[in-house]
């Protein structure tokens, strides 16, 4: 599988799904996350200050309501912010984004508002004494690079995958063992647009998370299913079914192109 490749820093998580299908991320190491939350304070720092400003011009000076409500305006957004953008764009803040970063499930799939919810809330923990130094210490003592929110909610930091060249396509496992012998006759009866689909999700399946690879080839394997006429094997998952197709697709133009030695 391509995946870029882990720093000194970074270590993989690997995922097995129920149809034993194995996933791989990189983890993000404590120092890149870190790069990722100063980015991220000044951007709620610069906007802070903006804020304050307009508001102090509104109150007319610095009183001490105007001190209270700086330090209220201070926390919704050093709270609000956090949660805000890794529950919009799926895991990710502004630094984060910018290095590349998102936080998904232990399990691989994208993060919903509780896990979002519970990690941040945990911040006044991992916070402590001052610059995160409780949560630097458990994501360097632990083997998943989790801060004690990410324990607490269940996540983990990612690097993610730059796209990637697409893969050449190969049966999965023993390519020796063909799953349904009517399957080198039933792919003839695939359309042209279903060849190039099932081609096309095979080469680029590399370059998708997990959650994407699910919702890619639980339907195209169920059209697959009905288009050949074939049940799906119960040992393969969909996404094998689906190398087994694309693999039986190109293995006659395969073949066609050797030359005797």
């Amino acid at each position: 599988m391509n995946r870029p490749a882990p720093s000194v820093l970074d270590a993989i998580h690997r995922v097995v799904t129920p149809e034993s299908v194995e996933f791989e991320f990189v983890l993000a190491g404590v120092f890149g996350r870190a790069v990722a939350w100063l980015l991220d304070r000044l951007i709620i720092l610069a906007v802070y200050l903006l804020l304050a400003i307009i508001l102090g011009l509104l109150m007319g000076g610095l009183g001490q309501l105007g001190v209270v409500s700086a330090l209220l305006l201070y926390f919704l957004l050093d709270w609000g912010y956090m949660v805000l953008f890794e529950s919009l764009w799926a895991g990710q803040t502004p630094g984060k984004r910018a290095l590349g970063l998102r936080v998904l499930q232990e399990g691989g799939v994208r993060v919903g508002f509780e896990q979002v919810l519970l990690r941040n809330l945990a911040r006044a923990v991992d916070g402590l004494p001052v610059l995160y130094a409780v949560g630097g210490v458990a994501a360097l003592l632990s083997r998943r690079h989790q801060r004690l929110g990410d324990l607490l909610a269940g996540t983990v930091v990612i690097r993610e995958r730059k796209l990637a060249a697409p893969r050449a396509v190969q049966a999965p496992g023993d390519a020796r063992t063909v799953p349904d012998p009517l399957l080198p006759q039933r792919v003839t009866r695939l359309t042209q647009d279903e060849r190039a689909l099932v081609l096309d999700a095979v080469r680029r399946s590399d370059a998708l998370d997990l959650e994407a690879r699910l919702k890619l080839f639980d339907p195209l394997s169920a059209r697959l299913e009905a288009s050949l006429a074939l049940a799906r094997p119960p040992h393969l998952s969909p996404e094998n079914w689906c190398r087994w197709v694309a693999a039986t697709l190109v293995k006659p133009a395969q073949a066609s192109t050797t030359t005797p030695g």
